[in-house]
Formats: structure tokens, C-alpha cells, sequence
């Protein structure tokens, strides 16, 4: 495998804090080539994962070793006459094609400036697997529950401004659609919220510890963020004379335009609105659930 993105390497990190609040082993496998030592090495992987010496046999089925765009198996063996499992993780190809994910989820995506890139598209496939390590029986809420988690996910790791001015969608958004699932499409609008409140704070302590602004953050709970208005200039009421207003329909403006804060107004790190990745984890999973009930 080559050498970890800073995207990925947050994407195993909530992995690893989906498995703690499931508590769900969650193995995440190199890809080798070669079958012989990719079984070899998964078996050392699981076994390192699991604390339990199982034999190789249990992984002789996995000949998915080249699949470019990744998998995932959930592993059941016996050990001390207790049964038990632990989930393989296969990620995708570095170079991932976006348009094989398309095809795959038998979707269509006529235009390249409507497609995620090669890292989001691995990064939020790598989660889809992840949480497909929670499957019991194959249900239509599973595929719903792992394409909302992937895309929730992803939304709360890459932190993507651009859905702000509503003029280009989020990769989150882009690969919702791409799985067909109308729960993937709201776990995106989910993400968008969080970013969208943190983000209007963040302004707000901007405005008034540099500029003196006495300013005030218009909240709003809907999750249809494609659909709320977008301003194409501030009001002279909405500037910092000497008060402001910041809302989810100038914040744009506030961080690319005539605000000159930045995009975002203060540095990003993924999952900074949770405390840490096992918080952010469960309320992700538990927020897909939710979706693929009622989606």
C-alpha cells in the first residue's frame, strides 16, 4: 500500500472509533498483488486484530485481493468452542475511478466537473466497506445504513467548503448520488449542517475578536442545504457597522468575498466538532440508521 494520505489516514481513525463504539473488529487489510502473500499477511493482520491464533483457511476465500475499488468480509471462526468474527477491510485503489462506482452502483454521472476525485471517492468507499462490517442479514437498511455513514463521514473528515455558495456540490453530495440512496443524500445534508454551524461560529469570533463586530449567527436546523438561498452580496445591515449578521445564506460571502475571513474562517481538522473519533463514529453510524429507517 503506498504511503497514507492525510485524508485516509482520518478515515481510518474514525473506522477505528466505529469500531470502538460498536465494538466490532475492524481489520484493515494492505493490498498485495500476489494471492499466496496476501493471504499470508491478512492472516497475520486478523490475527493480530482478533488476539486469536485462527488458521489461514479462514482467509483462503478472499481471492478479491486486486478489486480496485475495494471490500470488505465478515469472518466468523471458532476458537476455545466460542464463536466469533472479526471484518476484513480491503481499501480501494489509490487512483480509484469514480466512474467505475457509477457503473457499479448503476448510476449515471454525465459530466467530469460532477465528479468527486480519486481520494474522496477511496476515502468515502473505504468507509462504505467499514460500515458494511455491521451487516447481519443483507437487508436493503444495510446498503442504505453504510452509503449514509460513507457519506456523513467523509462530509465531517474532508470539511469541503465549496457547497457553501450552493454553486458546485460537496464530494460527499456527489458520491450520495452516485450510490442511488436517498438516506446517502440526506447523511450529506447532515454533514453540510455540522460544517455550515461551525463554520458561522467561527466567523462570529472572527468579526468580534479582530474587528470589535458585535455580530449575530442567524441558526437553522434543516438538513436541505441544496435548497436554503444563497445571497450574492452582504446587506449594508448584515456588516460590521458596528454590528453583523452571519448566516447559512452569506457565509460564503463572509469566507471567499467581501467578509475576507478565509475558507474557513479558522483552520480545519477533521472531526472538530466531536471531541474525538469515537464520538464522531457513533454519531455518524447512529445518524445512518436513523436515515436508512426512514429513507
Amino acid at each position: 500500500m503506498s504511503v497514507t494520505s492525510h485524508l485516509m489516514a482520518a478515515v481510518f481513525s474514525l473506522i477505528a472509533g466505529l469500531e470502538g463504539s460498536r465494538a466490532m473488529p475492524i481489520a484493515i487489510l494492505d493490498r498485495i498483488e500476489d494471492t499466496a502473500t496476501f493471504w499470508a499477511r491478512s492472516a497475520a493482520i486478523l490475527c493480530q486484530k482478533t488476539g486469536d491464533n485462527f488458521c489461514t483457511e479462514h482467509v483462503r476465500f478472499m481471492v478479491a485481493n486486486t478489486e480496485p475499488m475495494g471490500m470488505s468480509r465478515i469472518i466468523e471462526y471458532t476458537t476455545n468452542g466460542q464463536t466469533k468474527r472479526v471484518c476484513a477491510v480491503l481499501p480501494p485503489i489509490d487512483q480509484v475511478d469514480p466512474t467505475n462506482l457509477a457503473e457499479a452502483f448503476g448510476t449515471g454521472y454525465p459530466t467530469s466537473d460532477q465528479l468527486p476525485s480519486s481520494e474522496d471517492t477511496q476515502a468515502w468507499l473505504t468507509l462504505y466497506h467499514a460500515a458494511h462490517c455491521l451487516d447481519t442479514d443483507g437487508t436493503p437498511f444495510e446498503e442504505k445504513r453504510a452509503s449514509a455513514f460513507a457519506s456523513l463521514g467523509l462530509a465531517i473528515i474532508d470539511g469541503d467548503p465549496a457547497f457553501t455558495a450552493n454553486m458546485r456540490r460537496s464530494p460527499p453530495r456527489q458520491l450520495a448520488v452516485i450510490s442511488g440512496q436517498e438516506a446517502a443524500y440526506w447523511a450529506a445534508g447532515i454533514g453540510e449542517r455540522l460544517l455550515l454551524d461551525i463554520w458561522k461560529q467561527e466567523a462570529a469570533d472572527r468579526l468580534r475578536s479582530e474587528y470589535g463586530c458585535n455580530v449575530t449567527v442567524v441558526t437553522n436546523t434543516s438538513i436541505d442545504i441544496e435548497n436554503i438561498p444563497r445571497q450574492t452580496a452582504l446587506d449594508p445591515l448584515e456588516t460590521c457597522n458596528p454590528s453583523g449578521t452571519v448566516s447559512d445564506s452569506n457565509i460564503w460571502i463572509w469566507m471567499y468575498g467581501a467578509g475576507g475571513l478565509g475558507v474557513p474562517p479558522k483552520p480545519w481538522t477533521p472531526m472538530k466538532m466531536f471531541a474525538n473519533a469515537r464520538d464522531a463514529a457513533s454519531y455518524a453510524i447512529q445518524a445512518a440508521e436513523d436515515l436508512a429507517r426512514q429513507k
